[in-house]
């Protein structure tokens, strides 16, 4: 699935929920008559146990659906499908009455919540190659112009769509009540583990853009391919989106062991920085989709992970209660299995739930942005002579 097919599939799907909530709405609204009601079709009347529309039944009714209904451990109710602590999260009664519409879309993030579950971090670093987390829910693109550099505001979509993977919080929580040690560690591990496999997607990704792709083959590298691949392989656009969300993390929780990692990744962004700028005469928009897609070079990111683990910042990275200093802002996240994320579809739709703060927080902090010019001094007080 690319880019534009997803596009086309959250509008199809945001059209199938908002019909369903009309429905709902209406059906609440309408003063039925329940005797009516249930002689016609007692079948479509719902048990005490559906959270739908309640209608009084017979005592003859009750005792009948009770030998013929499922258990309710298998019958497909919001509660048993969604868990406690999805519905314990929409305290108005009101929006409670909303949550069947929008099962689809709370059955997929359950499932995501309950496979998270039982990864161990080491495992959860691992598939954060997993591209889907990333856009799903993902984070709206915007109006975007085709002109090279990248504006901050640009590049800053890449940290939103990374803030709303529910994996990412995951590592990024678990990491966190570690020693900065054995995080940085892990961190650099997974960085180690991980480049060699990006550079090379990367560079037969490049190859193909500039024409340069002599393989015998009719159809692209799926460079923009943003679904997993079924036996598990990681795509390109998730293993760079995996690179980025370590940088991101190491700078937040200044792993001061994962400076070697970072510098790594800092010199692979300048190579094809170099490299998309230099052809961006001839193949503007391949330059541009390069270094907006594929490339590692995000100044918004590399800067977070260059202060954060340098000490540059000297301790400015954050002034305490998640507060950033001038040069960073911050985003007030959930954790990774609450209820709902800022980023979740029905929260920042609509509001039709808010998001959940009840199992904790957590604050991420991102640099506000920097020209090459800025960036290109901060890489020098980074490594001698920059790159």
């Amino acid at each position: 699935m690319n880019r534009r097919q997803a596009l086309i599939a959250f509008g199809i799907a945001s059209a199938v929920v908002g019909v369903l909530v009309a429905v709902l709405l209406f059906l609440k609204a309408r003063p039925w008559n329940t005797q009516l009601a249930t002689s016609q079709n007692p079948a479509s009347v719902n048990s005490k146990n559906e959270n739908v529309i309640s209608i009084p039944e017979t005592k003859y009714q009750e005792d009948e659906k009770e030998k013929t209904a499922p258990s309710t451990a298998t019958r497909p109710t919001a509660e048993n499908i969604l868990g406690d602590d999805f519905l314990d999260a929409v305290l108005d009664e009101e929006l409670r009455g909303l949550i069947p519409a929008s099962i689809p879309l709370r059955m997929r993030l359950g499932e995501q919540v309950r496979q998270l579950k039982d990864e161990s971090v080491e495992e959860s670093l691992q598939m954060l190659s997993q591209v889907e987390m990333f856009y799903w829910p993902g984070h709206p693109m915007g109006v975007q112009f085709v002109v090279l550099p990248l504006d901050a505001k640009t590049e800053q979509i890449t940290v939103e769509r990374i803030m709303s993977n529910r994996r990412f919080l995951k590592v990024f929580q678990e990491l966190s009540e570690m020693s900065k040690t054995a995080a940085g560690h892990l961190v650099s591990q997974e960085i180690e583990r991980t480049l060699p496999a990006y550079k090379a997607m990367s560079e037969e990704c490049w190859n193909y853009l500039r024409g340069q792709d002599q393989s015998p083959r009719s159809n692209p590298p799926s460079f923009n391919q943003i679904s997993n691949n079924a036996d598990g392989s990681p795509t390109l656009y998730g293993l760079r989106h995996k690179l980025l969300s370590l940088v991101l993390i190491a700078g937040n929780l200044e792993l001061a062991d994962s400076t070697p990692a970072i510098e790594a990744i800092v010199k692979e962004a300048y190579r094809q920085r170099d490299l998309s700028y230099g052809a961006a005469a001839e193949f503007q928009s391949k330059a541009w989709m390069m270094i907006h897609d594929v490339a590692l070079y995000n100044r918004t990111i590399l800067a977070t992970g260059i202060i954060g683990t340098s000490g540059l910042a000297d301790g400015q990275l954050a002034q305490g209660d998640g507060k950033p200093s001038d040069e960073f802002e911050a985003r007030h996240l959930t954790h990774y299995d609450a209820a709902a994320t800022p980023y979740d579809l029905l929260t920042r739709g609509d509001g039709l739930i808010p998001a959940d703060f009840t199992k904790g927080e957590i604050f991420v902090k991102f640099h506000k942005g920097l020209d090459d010019t800025a960036f290109d001094k901060l890489v020098s007080s980074f490594v001698d002579g920059g790159y």
